[in-house]
């Protein structure tokens, strides 16, 4: 039995499949199999993966087209390893990635999932970081996933001890709704790497927005026990959406402060683990609001009436606020 499956759901994939399998099959660990699940593709994805004479590799395929979550729960059930590691088909691993997770993994058995940092690229630019520490994993994901599906890396025993598989309903965001269950519904712990583990294929599609705010409204608000209204899980979900400026647009700065301050009585009322974790992000999209805002000095008024913001330190509310409103100007300029 090896210790990893690299599973790889793959639905007509043809212009990057070979460069993300072979990044697989060169990796410095090789105890792995590498599934790929054929999800109906319709494309010459299955001629690309009969191709390869590997003994490592296992092919599943689909009948037909069954969605993404299936995929990933058609791999669930079948693996057969310690750990299993997902794999996307458009993505390229570092040669390191699988060593990297597995001693850290093997070193941490209180970890249950792992990830670590990814180099944006196609319609990203950067690395693109997330938290390292469980406790703020946790506390993110109450806003958007802490943890990159391609990069994560599961003990599977843990997994299947609280039979835990993707939801079928979702064929967009089933990774974030994956992360809510395992670490908010049942407080598995995630860490991430500070290094990158995978250089990851972005695509900016206008239907995440849609599926991620349906993940918020049909998973994080009954987690929360708070009545939310259809602007606030909107709001929520825009929180993590980079283009602020139009965000704020939409909703209004009074708004959005508005929701942030209910969102933190609402956490010191009901007295969660991480609670301090949640008060550090949403002063953080406090600041990002009023840095980002027509009129940031008017926004920081309106903050200031705020009860989250007597847990702001002033030093850190202005010189955050104004190194953040430094940076969208050079960005701007540049």
């Amino acid at each position: 039995m090896p210790r990893i499956t690299v599973a790889m759901p793959v639905y007509n994939d043809s212009l990057y499949l070979q460069e993300s399998i072979n990044s697989i099959l060169k990796q410095r660990f090789n105890d792995f199999t590498l599934l790929i699940i054929d999800d109906g593709s319709t494309d010459n994805s299955p001629s690309i993966i009969s191709k390869y004479n590997d003994k490592r590799i296992k092919i599943i395929h689909h009948n037909k087209n069954m969605g993404r979550s299936i995929a990933r729960n058609t791999a669930l059930a079948t693996a057969d390893s310690e750990y299993l590691a997902w794999m996307d088909a458009d993505d390229i691993a570092k040669a390191d990635r699988l060593q990297k997770q597995i001693m850290f993994l093997d070193e941490h058995p209180q970890i249950s999932i792992c990830g670590g940092y990814v180099l944006r690229f196609n319609e990203g630019t950067g690395i693109a970081k997330h938290p390292c520490h469980p406790e703020r994993i946790a506390a993110q994901t109450i806003f958007q996933p802490a943890i990159l599906n391609p990069t994560a890396m599961m003990r599977l025993a843990d997994l299947r001890k609280i039979s835990l598989q993707y939801d079928a309903g979702f064929s967009r965001a089933e990774d974030f709704v994956f992360w809510i269950q395992a670490f908010l519904y049942y407080n598995l712990k995630g860490a991430n790497l500070n290094t990158i583990l995978c250089n990851y294929r972005e695509f900016n599609r206008k239907t995440t927005f849609f599926w991620h705010s349906l993940a918020i409204q049909k998973y994080i608000a009954p987690w929360l026990n708070i009545d939310m209204s259809p602007e606030e899980i909107a709001i929520h979900a825009g929180l993590s959406n980079p283009q602020r400026a139009q965000f704020i647009q939409q909703y209004g700065f009074e708004a959005i402060l508005s929701w942030l301050d209910r969102l933190y009585i609402h956490f010191k009322q009901s007295h969660f683990a991480y609670t301090p974790a949640v008060n550090t992000i949403l002063q953080e999209y406090a600041e990002r609001i009023i840095a980002s805002s027509a009129n940031p000095i008017t926004a920081l008024n309106v903050y200031k009436k705020t009860a989250l913001s007597h847990t702001h330190k002033p030093v850190f509310l202005y010189f955050r606020t104004l190194a953040r409103m430094g940076k969208k100007i050079l960005n701007h300029l540049a």
